[in-house]
């Protein structure tokens, strides 16, 4: 935005502006420095005009001029830690990729071990905060009641009127009480006798859920230790348990999230599991198809569609009804394997092939492939063309989201780091804030009302990550240009000249993903500061 006249701001000091463009004048001075010594030199102007024509004594000392704010430029401090940072994460990566066959579990970016960290975190927050957590699921259903009704009274006030209203009102006061659903939180065990029957659905939180009995609805399991399924759920199953034993039967559909998962009885429907090592034992069977996220697999027992696998390892040696398609590290179809599809098998690296056992029947065909990332080397794409339009494309909507955000909210942009301490708070800050936040959208979305302000949370999440790399880059972009004010231009090319250099980081042979990450830490660090500073001065604003 343009500087206003001199004459604006002296209407302004003088309080002769109309609402709008009050607003207006304030928006400019956030970001313009020359102008907001503009309108304090017209103040202390006015006030001297005024103890002049007042005859008023002004106080006989002399302004000492006030510090200049330091430059918004990195200290000689942050550029070890960064180098440090990038050296160290290149090393880490180098070191996780050259682990040997059997020691990959120290790899923690493969599957196996995540599960296991992931419950133990969850766990220490339910058992740590036993009393928030029953209070934000009452509260969560209280508040889904209380809107279902009021749009049931608001519908039909508006179809039947207001005598239907009441005669319905007291139907439901006289009615005996009923349950949709059984709640039963943070429990040491939850049992189901054999013989006994839950009408609605069932949503547990406990170390043990057992059932033997029958539950006629749906089972909702929220991080237990162990789930034990020996009798009957006319419903869907959805479990978070560090242990899920289904030997019962599920007439619906289950979705399971574990360590470890094993399957003894029968899945009417379709079976959607993420977990360490699953396994669907002999006699067991899933009526439709079987889809798994799963460090190693394993399938003794009868899959009546298609099976789905992504993982390390895969082995079968039971019936699977179509197709078995695969995105794997290995797979075996052993003698008693019995496929009446396609075997459709995608490798992460060259040279693996289906191993078949010569007992194994496939009634279609055994394909194999190697998925695009184990194709070409990690240099290769730096010699197409594409690559680098991708990149042009990249920059360019960063530099108009950028420019967008400035004209909406400069004051996003006034971030500095003046030291390393500094750039250390700022990592600090955005490794909780990445840490924290999928775990808190997780708590709110596994209440009945959470699902939709997670979702929210999530886009706003994401939203953030994005604009972290922007301001960032901007505030690269300012240590090289060095901008001798806050005009529109001079911010434009300081953004333009710091993406190019953050994407050209982030895109560097071996040092990117490292680079890529201290950007985010650093973007969401400055962020916080931005949103704290933000809040603490509405707060401030009233008084």
């Amino acid at each position: 935005m343009n500087c206003f006249p001199e004459s604006t701001y002296a209407f302004f000091v003088d309080g002769e502006l109309a609402p709008d463009e009050v607003r207006s004048v304030e928006g400019h001075l956030v970001s313009c420095r020359s102008c907001r010594a503009l309108v304090v030199a017209l103040q202390e102007e006015n006030g001297l005009l005024a103890d002049v024509l007042h005859e008023r004594q002004r106080p006989s000392y002399r302004l000492t001029p006030r510090a200049a704010p330091p430059p918004r430029e990195l200290a000689l401090g942050v550029v070890p830690i960064l180098g440090f940072g990038v050296v160290g994460l290149a090393v880490l990566g180098w070191v996780v990729e050259s682990l040997p066959t059997g020691i990959q579990w120290l790899n923690p970016f493969r599957l196996q071990g995540i599960y296991a960290m992931g419950f133990d975190l969850l766990f220490v927050f339910r058992d740590e905060l036993p009393g928030l957590f029953r209070f934000l699921v009452s509260l969560a259903g209280l508040a889904s009641v209380s809107m279902l009704l009021m749009l049931l009274v608001s519908t039909l006030s508006r179809r039947l009127g207001g005598t239907a209203i009441a005669c319905g009102l007291l139907m439901l006061a006289l009615a005996s009480p009923a349950a949709a659903l059984d709640l039963r939180f943070h429990e040491e065990e939850v049992s189901v006798a054999s013989g006994q029957t839950v009408d609605e659905t069932l949503i547990v939180n406990a170390d043990t859920v057992r059932v033997d009995g029958v539950v006629d609805g749906d089972l909702i399991v929220l991080l237990a230790e162990r789930l034990i399924l020996r009798g009957e759920v006319k419903g869907n199953v959805f479990s978070s348990a560090r242990t899920i034993e289904i030997s019962g039967k599920v007439e619906g559909n289950l979705h399971g999230i574990g360590e470890k998962l094993r399957l003894d009885g029968e899945v009417g429907g379709n079976m959607y599991s993420a977990s360490e090592l699953l396994t669907i034992a002999e006699g067991a069977k899933v009526e439709r198809d079987s889809s798994h996220v799963a460090a190693g697999a394993s399938i003794e027992g009868e899959v009546g569609r298609d099976l789905f696998s992504l993982g390390n390892w895969l082995e079968v040696r039971g019936d699977v009804g179509r197709h078995v398609e695969t995105r794997v590290h290995r797979i075996s179809l052993l003698d008693e394997a019995r496929v009446g599809g396609d075997v459709d098998a995608t490798f992460w690296k060259q040279g693996r092939e289906v191993d078949r056992a010569p007992g194994a029947v496939v009634a279609g065909e055994v394909r194999s492939q190697v998925h695009e990332r184990g194709k070409i080397h990690w240099y290769s794409h730096y010699a197409h063309g594409g690559f680098y339009a991708f990149l042009a494309i990249h920059l360019g909507a960063a530099f108009i989201v950028g420019m967008i955000l400035h004209s909406l909210l400069p004051g996003l942009f006034s971030v500095h780091l003046t030291s390393g301490g500094e750039f250390g708070r700022s990592l600090l800050r955005g490794f909780v804030v990445l840490v924290a936040t999928p775990i808190a959208l997780f708590l709110v979305g596994i209440t009945l009302l959470g699902i939709p302000l997670a979702l929210i949370g999530i886009a706003t999440f994401l939203t953030a990550l994005y604009v972290s790399f922007i301001v960032v880059s901007a505030l690269v972009g300012s240590q090289i240009t060095k901008p001798r004010d806050d005009t529109w231009r001079a911010f434009a090319i300081a953004l333009l000249v710091g993406l190019v250099v953050v994407i050209v980081g982030m895109e560097f042979p071996l040092l990117g993903p490292p680079v890529t990450f201290l950007v985010v830490l650093t973007g969401l660090g400055l962020l916080t500061e931005r949103v704290q500073t933000w809040w603490r001065t509405t707060r401030r604003a009233p008084a």
